[in-house]
C-alpha cells in the first residue's frame, strides 16, 4: 500500500510540476483524446448518432465500433463488471463467460475477435495500457462500468497511436472514463437476481468546488453462487474508483484516476469434449463441494481451485496547451496485482496434488504524447515507456486425508524487469474528398530471462524465505531473456464519395508478444523425464515461441441517413508465428505451446442500425468469415504435426446477432439475439462444438417526473433482465490452452435462464 501512496504522490507531483510552466495563449484545456485545434481523433462524439447500441461512424479511415454508454448498462449485465460481455452484439467477436454476471474471472473467459483469442486483444482506458505484459492478460473487470463513458473495439489493422499494450492482434478495446460531474451529485443502484446475486453500487460526484476542482468516488459490491454444482461457494467483489480533474491555468489541466479491484473466485469445473456431446447430462457437473479423504478425488474439491485478486491501478492526464497549435500529454501510470491461484490437479510431478500459484506483478511507465499542425498536415508524435516485474512460483501440495501436505516448489526466479520501449508516429491529411491517415509504431519488448531450482530440500514458507535458502540452480529448467521488436507500419484512406457515403481502405501490421512461460515451467517440470529422453531443455521450447505478427488490410463502406446506416467490409489478415496447443508425438503426445509457421483469416463483417419510427432503434451485425492454418507446424521435438487447412479453435463461420429498443410512456423494451455457427475446440478439428442461439431480454422503466416526487430525487429506473430467456444448453467457453485435462481443451456450459432486477436513484 505505500508503493500505491508514493506512486499517486508522484503522479500528483508531476501535475503539479507541470501546471507551474504553463505559457502562451489558448481558449482552454481540451481532453487528450479530444483535442480543438489540433487533432488526429476524427470521431466527432459530440455530434455522433447511436441507433441503441452502436454509435455510428462516417469517415474514419479503419474499422471500429463504439458501444454507446445506454448500451454499456443493458450489455453489461446487472453485474456491470466484464468490459467483454458489452461487446458481445459487434461483428467477428465472440464473448462468453462461465456465469451469467461475467463476475468469474477465475474461469476462463471466452473472447475472440476474428478468430484471435481476446488476450491477443490490447485494453486501454484513455489511452493508457491496462496491462503491459503477457502473464497477467487481460482483466476484463478492472472497472466499475457505471463509471465508463464509451467503450470502442477497434478491428484489424490498429493504429499506431492505439492498441498500447502486450498484443493487439485480435485488436484494441478502449475505455473512456465518465469524468466528474459539474454539479453536486449521488447515484445508488441496487441489483438482485438469480443464484443469491447482490450488487450495491453508489457514486459521489462533487461538482465544481471553489478551487476548480472536481472529484467524484465510487464504491461496489457485488456477489453471487455458482450456478453449477450444489452452490454454497459465493464469488464476491470489492471494488472502488476515484477521479479528480483539476484545471490549473487556462494552459494546465490534469486528471487522476485511482481503482481498487479485490474479488474472490471459485472456479467452474472444465468438461472434456465426451461430456459436452452429452450437455444435458454434464451441464450441472461442477467441482465436489465435500472432501473424501481420497486425493485424486479431493483435487476436485471447490476448495482447493479458488483464487483471490487484488488489483491496483493510478494513471493521470496531463494536457499542456501553450497555444492553439501545440498539445502535449503525458499519461503516467502505475498497476499492481496480487493473486494467490489454488488448483487442483490430477498428475503434478508423479501424483495428485494442489498448486499454488504465487505471482506478485508490478508495472509503471509512461505515454508521452505531442499534437502539433504543420503544412496542412496533423502530427502526433508519442512514446509509450514501461518496465514490469513478472515474480511467479508454484508450491505443490499432496493431500493427506483431506489436508494440504507441502510437498515442493517449482521455484523460479525473473531476472530483473521487463522493459518496453515504443515510439510511434502518426499524420493525418485531406487532399480533397480524401483523409489520409499514415504512419508507424516500433514494439521493443524485453522479456527477462528466468532461473530455475533444483527443488528438493528447499523449505515452506514465503516466496521471499524460498530464495533465501540459496536452492541450487538448475539449468535444464531456465532460460534466457528475450527482446522481441517490430516496426508496424499503418496506412488508412477514406473517400467522401457522397454526403451520406464513405468508403475506406486501411493497411497495418499488428503483433503479440510470446506467451505462456509460467505453465511451461508447470509442463516442464511435470514431465520432466520425457523432455531429458529427448535432449530438451526448457530454453529449447522457450526457442520455439516467436512473436507473432499479422499483415491485415480491410475495405469497407459506410452509408448513413437519416433513418438507417450501413457498414460492410471485407478483410484478409496473415499471421506469422501465431501461438497455438499443439500435441507433440516426440514428447509421448504431450500438449505444448509453441508459435505455428502462418496462418490466416478472411471473410466479411455487416454492421446496420435503422430507426424506422420514433422511438425504436434496431442493430443487427453479421460475419462470415474462415480463420484456417496454412502450413504444418513443426514440434518442439522436431516431429511435423498436421495443422495445414485446420480451423483456428474456437472461432465459428457465422454469426448473426441483433437488437430492438422501443420506448413506450418510459418503458423500454430491448430483446438482443445471438446465433453462432459451429466451431472446433482443438487444433486438429477432431472436436467439433454445436452451434447455439440465445435471446435476452431488458426492460427499463424511466419516468423523471414520477422519481422526482421522492425527497431530493432527481432521476431513477427499475430494469429486469431475463438472460438466456429460453433456457438454451450450449458450450459457451472453450479454453484451448487449458492443462489440467491432459493437455485437452476444456469446455463450460453457457450459463442457464437467469433473472436479476435493479433499482436506480440519481439525487
Amino acid at each position: 500500500m505505500k508503493t500505491i501512496l508514493r506512486t499517486i504522490g508522484l503522479v500528483c507531483g508531476l501535475v503539479t510540476l507541470t501546471a507551474e510552466y504553463g505559457y502562451g495563449e489558448t481558449d482552454g484545456s481540451p481532453g487528450p483524446e479530444r483535442p480543438t485545434e489540433v487533432a488526429l481523433e476524427d470521431v466527432d462524439v459530440s455530434g455522433a448518432k447511436s441507433r441503441g447500441f452502436i454509435e455510428e461512424k462516417t469517415t474514419q479511415p479503419r474499422t471500429e465500433s463504439t458501444v454507446t454508454k445506454e448500451a454499456i448498462q443493458k450489455l453489461g449485465g446487472p453485474a456491470q463488471t466484464s468490459v467483454y460481455q458489452v461487446m458481445r452484439l459487434l461483428p467477428s467477436v465472440t464473448a462468453e463467460t462461465a456465469d451469467p454476471y461475467g463476475l468469474n474471472t477465475r474461469t476462463p473467459f471466452n473472447f475472440r475477435v476474428r478468430g484471435q483469442a481476446g488476450i491477443g486483444t490490447s485494453m486501454t482506458v484513455e489511452g493508457v495500457p491496462v496491462w503491459g505484459q503477457e502473464s497477467p492478460g487481460p482483466r476484463p473487470d478492472m472497472f466499475d462500468l457505471e463509471n465508463i463513458d464509451r467503450m470502442t473495439l477497434y478491428r484489424g489493422a490498429i493504429p499506431p497511436d492505439k492498441g498500447l499494450g502486450a498484443q493487439d492482434l485480435a485488436g484494441n478495446i478502449d475505455l473512456g472514463i465518465l469524468r466528474p460531474t459539474d454539479t453536486f451529485g449521488v447515484d445508488v443502484r441496487q441489483s438482485f437476481g438469480a443464484f443469491n446475486f447482490k450488487r450495491s453500487f453508489a457514486r459521489i460526484d462533487s461538482g465544481t468546488l471553489p478551487t476548480g476542482t472536481r472529484l467524484f468516488a465510487s464504491y461496489s459490491y457485488s456477489t453471487a453462487d455458482k450456478w453449477r454444482g450444489e452452490g454454497g461457494a459465493p464469488d464476491y467483489r470489492h471494488h472502488v474508483s476515484f477521479g479528480a480533474s483539476q484545471e490549473f491555468t487556462r494552459y494546465v489541466k490534469a486528471e487522476l484516476f485511482f481503482d481498487y479491484n479485490q474479488s474472490k473466485q471459485n472456479a467452474f469445473r472444465p468438461l472434456t469434449f465426451a461430456q459436452v456431446r452429452n450437455l444435458g447430462a454434464a451441464r450441472d457437473l461442477d467441482y465436489n463441494p465435500r472432501l473424501t479423504g481420497v486425493a485424486a478425488q479431493d483435487v476436485n474439491f471447490f476448495g482447493f481451485n479458488r483464487d483471490t485478486i487484488t488489483d491496483y491501478s493510478a494513471f493521470s492526464l496531463i494536457t499542456i496547451k501553450p497555444n492553439s497549435n501545440h498539445t502535449f500529454v503525458i499519461k503516467p501510470y502505475y498497476w499492481a496485482e496480487d493473486l494467490p491461484r489454488f488448483t487442483g490437479v490430477g498428475n503434478l510431478v508423479g501424483a495428485p496434488a494442489v498448486r499454488q500459484r504465487v505471482s506478485d506483478f508490478d508495472r509503471y511507465g509512461a505515454v508521452l504524447q505531442y499534437d502539433t499542425a504543420l503544412w496542412e498536415t496533423q502530427f502526433r508524435l508519442g512514446y509509450w515507456y514501461e518496465q514490469f516485474s513478472l515474480p511467479i512460483a508454484e508450491k505443490i501440495f499432496r493431500l493427506q486425508g483431506g489436508n494440504l501436505v507441502f510437498s515442493q516448489w517449482l521455484l523460479t526466479k525473473f531476472n530483473g524487469n521487463g522493459v518496453i520501449h515504443s515510439p510511434y508516429v502518426k499524420l493525418g491529411r485531406d487532399f480533397g474528398n480524401l483523409h489520409v491517415d499514415a504512419g508507424f509504431r516500433y514494439i521493443s519488448m524485453y522479456n527477462p530471462g528466468v532461473t530455475g531450482f533444483n527443488n528438493a530440500g528447499i523449505p515452506d514458507g514465503s516466496y521471499d524465505q524460498a530464495l533465501a535458502s540459496n536452492p541450487t540452480k538448475d539449468p535444464g529448467a531456465s532460460y534466457s531473456g528475450v527482446t522481441n521488436q517490430a516496426w508496424l507500419p499503418h496506412v488508412g484512406l477514406n473517400y467522401t464519395l457522397t454526403e451520406k457515403t464513405n468508403v475506406y481502405l486501411t493497411y497495418g501490421k499488428n503483433y503479440a508478444s510470446p506467451r505462456g512461460y509460467p505453465e511451461l515451467q508447470s509442463l516442464f517440470a511435470n514431465n520432466r523425464a520425457q523432455f531429458n529422453a529427448v535432449g530438451l531443455t526448457l530454453q529449447n521450447v522457450v526457442d520455439r515461441i516467436k512473436l507473432a505478427t499479422s499483415q491485415n488490410i480491410d475495405f469497407g463502406l459506410r452509408y448513413t441517413s437519416e433513418k438507417f446506416y450501413i457498414a460492410p467490409v471485407l478483410f484478409y489478415t496473415e499471421y506469422s508465428n501465431l501461438l497455438a496447443r499443439v500435441i507433440d508425438p516426440g514428447l509421448n503426445n504431450t500438449s505444448i505451446n509453441i508459435s505455428v509457421g502462418s496462418a490466416r483469416s478472411y471473410g466479411g463483417e455487416f454492421e446496420a442500425g435503422v430507426t424506422p419510427i420514433e422511438n425504436l432503434s434496431l442493430y443487427a451485425s453479421l460475419t462470415y468469415a474462415k480463420s484456417q492454418f496454412t502450413e504444418d507446424t513443426q514440434a518442439a521435438t522436431g516431429a511435423v504435426v498436421r495443422t495445414n487447412g485446420k480451423e483456428t479453435p474456437d472461432f465459428p463461420k457465422i454469426m448473426i446477432k441483433g437488437g430492438a429498443s422501443y420506448k413506450v410512456y418510459g418503458l423500454e423494451i430491448a430483446p438482443v439475439i445471438r446465433y453462432l455457427g459451429s466451431r472446433y475446440g482443438d487444433v486438429g478439428n477432431t472436436e467439433k462444438v454445436s452451434p447455439y442461439t440465445v435471446v435476452d431480454l431488458f426492460l427499463t422503466y424511466t419516468n423523471p417526473q414520477l422519481f422526482q416526487k421522492l425527497p431530493g430525487v432527481k432521476g431513477g429506473y427499475v430494469s429486469l433482465m431475463l438472460l438466456n430467456l429460453f433456457d438454451k444448453k450450449y458450450v459457451g467457453v472453450i479454453n484451448a490452452f487449458d492443462d489440467t485435462l491432459g493437455g485437452g481443451a476444456a469446455y463450460f456450459p453457457g450459463a442457464p435462464f437467469t433473472v436479476a432486477g435493479s433499482v436506480g436513484l440519481k439525487f
